[in-house]
Order: C-alpha cells, then structure tokens, then sequence
C-alpha cells in the first residue's frame, strides 16, 4: 500500500490544482446532470431549494471568510451525510479513543443516528447530535479544529485558518465522482481519503486535489468486517446461517432523494426482465444449488428489487437485525456488483467478486466512468448476461475461487488496500498533521 501524504506542496504546485466539485445545495442532495443521458426532475416543493441552490457561492465565500476568525474549537465535528454513511460513523464511533473532546455528528435525523448507533452498542452520549441547517450546526464546522465529511456540505467552502478539513466521501470509482462542469475552483478540503492510490487520484483530480493529498490509507466502513453479522442478525434478515450467501450490490441508475430525482443512464431498469420472469435466474439458482443471493440497493435507489428465490434487505432491514451492509459483507462467500466502488472494500476479504453489467454501454454513455481500468482490469469475470452469471455463480456455490488471479491483479494495478485498521491509520495520519509545525495552517488553491 503506499505511504499516505503528511505534508502539503508549496504554494506553486498549489496554484495548478485542478477545480473541485461541489453540489448545489448544503446537504448535497441536489444532483447534477452527468453525460447526456441524465435528466434532472425539480421536487413541485421546490421553491426553498432553488432559492437554497442559487444562494450556494454566496453562501461558500461567506463561510469560508468567517473561517479565517471564528474561534477555534478541539471538538472534532463529523458530517455523514444525509444517509449516514459508514464512513463517518466509523470514524466517529473511534474519535473518543483519540481526543478528550465530545465529537460532534452533524445530522439531519438525530433520532435515526441514535438509533443506529446504539445498534453498534456506543454510548450515543458521548456524541453530541446537531442538525446541520440549524446555526448551531453552521457554528460547530466553523469552529472545529478538525472537519470530516462525506457529502459536500454548505456547498463546499474553501477552508482557510488553522483547521483541518478531511473528505471521507463515500465511494472511490469506477465511476466518474463528478463531471467537469460542476467543479468548483476551489478545493473543498485540505485532503481526501482513498481505498486505492489510482482511483483515490481521480478522485482528489475531481475535488481540486493532487496525488499527495490522497490519503491512501483505505476506506474506515472496511473495519466493519472484522465484527461480522451475527446468525441471529441473519435469521432476522430471512437468511440461513448454514447456507452461503452472495451479496448482490448494484449501484443506481436512477435516483431519488428529498423530492429529487435524476438519473445516470437511459436505461434505468437494466435487470427488470431478469427480476420480473416468474422461473428466473435465482429461482433456478436455489433450486439446484447450495447457495443463496442477497440483494442490498443503493440507498438512492427506488427501484425494486422483490424476485423469487432472492432476498431484498434495506438499510432499515440491517438496523432491525442489528447489523450493516459491511458486518454482513463478512459473512458471504462472494459478491456480485457492477459500476459500484464497493468491491474495492470487499477485497479485503479475498474473496470472489463478480461485475453483472447488461447495460454496460449504455452506462458508459451516460455517467460514464473516470478511465479504462474497469474495462481493462476487473477483478473478476465481468458478465452481460444473466446465463452467464448463472454459470459464475454455480461455480461459486461449488467453492471455486472464480476470478482469483484476476482480482489480485487488478488490487495490484488499481492499488487497493488489502488490510483492515484503515479508521486506525486515518486517525494517525490526522494526529500526525495536527502535530506538524505548520499545525493546520493551510492555504487552498488560488
């Protein structure tokens, strides 16, 4: 793996960093057409958004000015975006081990992070909850000393003054993480984190970030593995604990979120005929076959996924069995995605991984993705039709480790970490920082 970046380049190189994304509106929510064949759909109720949406660089330069003199603070503040993603929670749930100062969790539905929370067994007290939109919330990332997220917040400050600001996000590619229309000239944060060195790249290119602002030091939600699902949290999820699973997890196509919707590809339904065929692929799977199929849509996503002889769970689902996405990802014998980066953490594990892509072109045609190596290096087989996953997946059931070479081969090309203790090594890495002489002075692009 190699060694994450502790010191910023001087100020010449900072002046050829490339712009950075940001979304429209504070919560990140808003979306942005990416390629030609996305559409965006304004909510009826959209009037406070648009208003939100206009005001946005307004908005940016105030707060990124008000950085320069507000009070500091040691209270560390994290925003894991509006579905709390893995990433954030993560990193919080460790924060108290590492600083005397109660963290605080920017969130839009504190009831919803309590419970969550108390899902792990953390002591939700020793967090204190705050509602971003709120002032109270405006205040706290002004005056953290260090700010993690992983959605663009308040639409993307510059951040100025001695503070750290660290961008967790929530995935790593193949997928283009922003197109180049919507960047902003400005980065968003002083470095971002990275499950691998190439992808991680392409990803700080797109926040306005060179390679030695990537923090290569893995995605913290891996760390989850290490506490995999319980049987009983299986059985409440409707699965056999004697029978092995494979975790479907398909990114989406088309979107929804707060009265948004928009999509990535003209065609939003890729797998409708192979769920809709009442004998189809996992019906016939089970049937002969020690093996079953879970399916986990992207939280985003509104399509269903309801198919004989296949297994749908939600977040919602995970929380009511006492679970995660992650924590049940330890538990399965292999795993079938697509465009998702979410391999790219599965690959700790060492295990099959399959790329079900039927609408492959015209996906690339649409979002599109950030250079060849999902083309040229999959971890796996990459399969367009459901009988050859059907073959794939026999194959698994059998016990075969379908795609091994492969998957190393692309781990080592796209430079994957393979190790767990990633919360661990970020944590190090901002301590490191903090110590440095220059402390978080830090001066963005421009």
């Amino acid at each position: 793996m190699r060694e994450p970046a502790t010191a910023h380049r001087n100020n010449r190189d900072r002046g050829r960093l490339a712009p950075v994304a940001v979304t429209p509106v504070p919560d990140g929510g808003v979306p942005w057409n990416v390629g030609s064949a996305s559409r965006t759909r304004w909510p009826r109720t959209g009037l406070r958004s648009r208003i939100r949406s206009r005001a946005a660089p307004t908005l940016r330069r105030i707060l990124s000015l008000c950085w320069l003199f507000w009070p500091r603070s040691d209270r560390p503040v994290v925003y894991a975006g509006p579905s709390l993603d893995l990433n954030g929670l993560a990193v919080l749930r460790r924060l108290p081990e590492w600083t005397t100062a109660r963290p605080v969790l920017l969130t839009h539905d504190a009831e919803a992070a309590r419970r969550l929370l108390s899902t792990y067994g953390d002591t939700v007290g020793d967090i204190e909850m705050v509602d971003p939109d709120s002032f109270r919330g405006v205040r706290s990332v002004l005056a953290a000393r260090v700010f993690m997220f992983t959605n663009i917040l308040y639409s993307g400050p510059r951040p100025r003054g001695r503070r750290l600001v660290v961008n967790l996000w929530h995935g790593d590619g193949p997928k283009i993480t922003v197109p180049k229309q919507h960047r902003n000239r400005a980065p968003v944060a002083h470095y971002v984190v990275s499950g691998t060195r190439k992808w991680g790249e392409a990803k700080a290119k797109a926040f306005g970030l060179g390679p030695r602002e990537v923090w290569v030091t893995g995605n913290p939600r891996i760390d989850e593995m290490q506490l995999p699902s319980s049987d009983e949290s299986l059985r409440a999820l409707g699965l056999d604990p004697a029978v092995p699973i494979v975790l479907w997890a398909p990114t989406f196509r088309q979107a929804s979120r707060q009265g948004w919707s928009w999509e990535d590809s003209t065609d939003v339904r890729p797998f409708a005929r192979m769920l809709d065929r009442p004998d189809g692929i996992f019906t016939r799977l089970t049937r002969d076959n020690p093996l079953q199929v879970v399916v986990k849509p992207h939280p985003l996503d509104p399509t269903s996924f309801r198919a004989e002889g296949l297994t749908s769970v939600s977040d919602h689902d995970l929380e009511q069995a006492g679970t995660d996405v992650y924590r049940l990802m330890a538990r399965c014998r292999a795993m079938i995605t697509d465009y998702s980066s979410i391999w790219t953490d599965y690959a700790v594990l060492d295990r099959p991984i399959v790329l079900f892509c039927p609408d492959l072109d015209v996906y690339q045609a649409g979002r599109g993705f950030s250079d060849q190596s999902f083309m040229e290096c999959p971890p796996g087989p990459l399969v367009q039709d459901e009988d050859e996953l059907l073959a794939v997946l026999h194959r698994i059931g059998a016990g075969e480790d379908v795609g091994g070479k492969e998957r190393h081969r692309a781990c080592a090309e796209l430079g994957v970490t393979l190790d767990f203790g990633a919360t661990d090594r970020l944590m190090h890495n901002i301590a490191a920082h903090l110590a440095t002489p220059t402390g978080t002075t830090l001066t963005a692009a421009r």
